[in-house]
């Protein structure tokens, strides 16, 4: 056990970076079966200024180690702060074996503490948020618990922009390549599943309503809603050619209004705590990236047609798979049809306008199919080794709009019913394969699942004093379903294949009848996690709330003997599974 950081506390004023220094554990050399990183964190946000989430990076320019440089740093955790005030402690781990190679150097990182308008309560004294312990757990081999492959090489990639950055130069012997990304919207792009097109607001004003879901926290504001539409998608480039695709993972924010609209108190909702990355095949490429010239692998979100730089909060990790029998591998990018699909989803509406009853209503419905298939081939010291990715993306989005009251243009005063439902499809299915000789020497299929289903109604008036304009909101009501689902399997030379399948589920309701007054509405909750695999791992929990009480709490239920029982290998959180090694019983 290394630990990095204990009861070091974020300053409330100032700056929001715990810096911290890493030494490799002594006594216990690479290669290690298994490396986690275990945070416990103290310190509600529901009284805190504008705090959203927490992050812990390496700094990969600090060679040796010394002071904290400041330079954009590799993420080993994202996750947001508990909700509940009544928990003084929570917990967080994240498997991170993959970037093991990282940890054989002295280096220094940081904790940064990240605000982006999230649960904003203005006129309150922050309440500081600790580190109460921070640290790396490294696990030994044994014969039973073997050390995997792990990744030679782990390196930060940045954000495509409208001027190219300058490319790096890569081992001339890669043999597969992958990039772990994570994304999330933030600011005024927070609430991207619920924005309309920017060309539909600018048609229907009433589609800024003061009282729709937006960011503005208890601030004097004259509009709420967001706009830039529906569709978001992460893209991985490689010398500007489309080299993959990964889903944006619908986060839910804390509060949906400038009102006490909260759903996740006191049961955190999908990935709240810890947002798992999602990770990208591009071992296609990897003879491009041999050839010893500079390239560039970035990633880019898609879909807001704002294209602010300020609304993404947006990082992606690349993992390279040396072959160390050769020093220069040769081999070819033989197909991609990626390349030539532009992100263009087809967006319609039946929104109309009825000026007899003051209503305008209707849905916006927004959808993108690609299919791709990616090849490519490396001359390896065992052999050529084919490269083939297929993937099936779908975004389906459909945006229920009904406003009851008049057209707001020049209006100063006016009462309106505001009601918004939210439907979203968003699914992937995946396959990844390497042969050699005929032999399959990898096989890895997923099919992943984001549904999101949100009813929102909010009531009340816009009024407007000494030129300045706020929402008086006298009903809000919130219904939440939301869900990550993930089917997948694994096979090796070897091994028999192995499954897994994960369903994690969130349910919340809220209704707020004297939002006027910021009272807190009644709320109530449920969550249930399942992780299951082939091997007989499985691990259950649930849990019920009734007005931010716990009503109810179960583990194990389901599982053989009705235990929590995991293999050492298991990735029960649905982290990417490398599998370096064959699981056996």
């Amino acid at each position: 056990m290394v630990e990095i950081a204990r009861n070091r506390q974020f300053q409330t004023e100032g700056s929001d970076v715990v810096p911290f220094f890493y030494v490799p554990p002594a006594g216990c050399p690479r290669p290690w079966s298994k490396v986690t990183l275990a945070v416990e964190l103290s310190g509600p946000r529901e009284t805190h200024f504008i705090t959203s989430h927490f992050e812990i990076a390496l700094d990969l320019a600090a060679e040796g180690g010394g002071e904290w440089s400041g330079s954009a740093g590799l993420p080993i955790f994202f996750a947001s702060p508990q909700e509940h005030a009544q928990l003084p402690v929570w917990r967080v781990e994240r498997e991170i074996t993959d970037y093991a190679s990282l940890l054989t150097r002295v280096q220094t990182g940081v904790m940064l503490q990240v605000r982006d308008n999230d649960r904003w309560t203005d006129g309150l004294d922050p309440t500081p948020i600790y580190v109460r312990s921070a640290k790396l757990l490294f696990y030994p081999p044994t014969s039973a618990t073997p050390a995997p492959r792990v990744p030679d090489e782990v390196r930060l990639i940045g954000v495509a922009s409208a001027a190219p950055r300058p490319g790096e130069a890569f081992p001339r012997n890669i043999e597969r390549a992958y990039v772990d990304v994570l994304a999330r919207g933030v600011y005024g792009n927070r609430f991207w599943f619920a924005c309309v097109p920017t060309d539909r607001a600018e048609a229907y004003p009433a589609l800024w309503s003061p009282l729709g879901i937006g960011n503005a926290r208890g601030e004097v504001i004259t509009s709420l809603g967001c706009s830039g539409g529906s569709y978001r998608e992460v893209e991985v480039y490689v010398d500007g050619q489309r080299a993959g695709l990964a889903p944006m993972f619908p986060w839910l924010p804390s509060n949906f209004h400038v009102s006490s609209a909260t759903v996740d108190d006191p049961a955190p909702a999908v990935q709240a705590l810890q947002m798992v990355p999602y990770r990208v095949d591009i071992s296609p490429f990897a003879e491009l990236l041999s050839d010893g010239l500079s390239h560039r692998v970035e990633l880019r979100l898609v879909g807001d047609t704002r294209d602010e730089p300020l609304f993404q909060r947006l990082s992606g990790v690349l993992m390279l798979f040396l072959d160390r029998g050769a020093t220069q591998v040769t081999g070819a990018l033989t197909r991609n049809t990626l390349a030539t699909q532009a992100p263009t989803p087809s967006v319609t509406d039946d929104l109309t306008w009825d000026a007899a009853t003051e209503t305008l209503q209707g849905t916006i419905a927004t959808r993108l199919e690609r299919t791709y298939v990616i090849e490519g081939f490396v001359n390896t010291s065992r052999g050529r080794v084919n490269h083939r990715v297929w993937q099936r993306s779908l975004f389906d989005h459909a945006n229920g709009m009904r406003i009851v009251g008049p057209d707001p243009t020049g209006l100063d005063d006016y009462d309106q019913d505001f009601s918004q439902k939210v439907r979203l499809s968003n699914t992937v299915d995946r396959v990844s394969q390497s042969t050699r000789g005929g032999e399959v020497v990898l096989d890895d299929r997923e099919y992943r699942s984001y549904p999101l289903v949100l009813d929102y109604r909010a009531k009340g008036s816009f009024r407007t004093n000494d030129g300045l304009g706020y929402p008086v909101p006298n009903l809000i009501e919130l219904g939440v379903h939301q869900a990550r689902g993930i089917r997948a399997s694994y096979l090796r030379p070897g091994m028999a294949r192995y499954r897994t399948a994960l369903s994690d589920v969130f349910d919340a309701a809220y209704l707020d009848l004297d939002a006027q007054d910021s009272a807190e509405g009644e709320v109530s909750s449920a969550r249930t996690y399942r992780f299951t695999d082939s091997l007989g791992g499985c691990y259950s929990a649930a849990l019920t709330t009734e007005n931010r009480a716990l009503t109810s709490r179960t583990r194990g239920t389901g599982c053989p003997d009705g235990r929590n029982a995991l293999r050492w290998f298991s990735y029960p959180d649905g982290a990417p599974q490398s599998m370096g090694w064959a699981p056996r019983p």
